[in-house]
């Protein structure tokens, strides 16, 4: 059993993965898995997610602080860097500068400084929720609520990153479908490569992703279902997600399913429909896996 963290710098993607050969319960794995996301550049989501809760006024304040005040053994930020930079470019450089501790204890400062005390109070209490979250934290002091709780306030990180989550072999099955789906699949996150492979969700799982792949705020991009047990009734579920969202998917993989060639045929018109932006289809004939890539016309 192997866990895997980092990140993909050409695609500026963070990536979770979860390989197991094992038989351990789904939700054991599903836990192990949402504690590990909690960690994901947790400590800029954090300062990002305080600062927002500041008008516009008060965050000239902290940038005027920043350059003027902050706690002895640190320097202060020359204006010229600060002031045409954003909530998250600030936070970036604040990260470049401090690193992350240094980052926490100076904006704790600052917003101490500019009498915004419950913010600061709100950034102390979800710092030591995130710590308590973590593989290294205590497992047992946290409930499968509050991890859930904790990936959905990374993926609703306005940081300019984005994520993918591999899940392949995992054991899991239509009864983890719904918690991991208010996760991975809500309208705010930035998740835009989900793996769930080689997991028996069967058509039941599917549609319930589907009610989440559907939202048009949904930005998944690539999407692999192969060896799932999706038939008929899961690609009908599927065709009916990517019209209402047709935007965003651009790659689906459903090889090693077996469905109809119906339902196979409502897929494939998507795909090679240009209102769609689904470009890469994999399936399966007889038993062959095939790739059916939209040829793109460039001008």
């Amino acid at each position: 059993m192997q866990f895997k963290k980092g990140s993909l710098k050409e695609s500026c993607c963070c990536s979770v993965q979860w390989r197991s050969h094992s038989t351990a319960a789904p939700q054991s794995v599903l836990y192990t898995v949402l504690s590990a996301a909690c960690t994901m550049d947790g400590v800029p989501s954090l300062l990002v997610d305080a600062l927002e809760q500041l008008q516009e006024k008060e965050v000239k304040r902290f940038k005027w602080t920043l350059t003027h005040d902050i706690p002895e053994g640190f320097c202060c930020i020359p204006r010229g860097q600060l002031e045409k930079r954003d909530i998250m470019d600030m936070v970036d450089l604040m990260v470049d500068i401090y690193e992350e501790e240094g980052a926490v204890r100076i904006t704790l400062h600052v917003l101490q400084k500019i009498n915004q005390n419950n913010v600061a109070k709100w950034l102390e209490q979800q710092r030591e929720n995130a710590m308590t979250c973590t593989p290294k934290g205590r497992h047992e002091s946290c409930s499968s609520a509050d991890l859930v709780k904790g990936v959905q306030g990374k993926l609703k990180s306005r940081l300019r990153k984005k994520y993918e989550l591999v899940l392949g072999g995992c054991g899991l099955t239509c009864d983890c479908c719904q918690k991991l789906t208010s996760v991975v699949l809500s309208g705010t996150s930035k998740l835009i490569e989900l793996n769930l492979s080689n997991n028996d969700l069967q058509d039941a799982g599917v549609t319930l992703f589907c009610a989440g792949l559907g939202d048009p705020q949904c930005t998944l991009e690539k999407l692999s279902l192969s060896l799932c047990g999706v038939r008929d009734d899961g690609c009908v579920q599927l065709s009916s997600a990517l019209h209402s969202n047709p935007s965003h998917l651009r790659e689906l993989d459903l090889s090693f399913n077996y469905p109809g060639e119906p339902a196979l045929d409502l897929l494939s018109k998507i795909q090679t429909d240009p209102s769609f932006r689904l470009q890469t289809l994999l399936v399966d004939y007889n038993g062959v896996s095939r790739n059916k890539q939209r040829l793109l016309k460039y001008a």
